[in-house]
């Protein structure tokens, strides 16, 4: 994304940043005890990955595809 100049590229890897560390932070909760780890949490992770890649990564993908990049 940066390499081809994708306009989205800083928001999308904060995007990826923030998500990594609600994540980071979640299973260190978890493994000291101090939070669950249940359906709730893993339907909002689910969620994340079907929203992020429906909606960010098609723009990036029609950005890289208009660019002749891929197919």
């Amino acid at each position: 994304m940066k390499e081809n100049t994708f306009p989205g590229y800083y928001t999308h890897k904060l995007e990826h940043d923030r998500f990594y560390l609600q994540l980071t932070d979640l299973t260190n909760g978890f493994i000291e005890g101090a939070r669950p780890f249940g359906t709730e949490q893993l339907t909002s992770i689910k969620q994340w990955f079907f929203n992020h890649i429906e909606i960010n990564d098609r723009k990036c993908g029609n950005f890289l595809r208009d660019k002749g990049i891929i197919n």
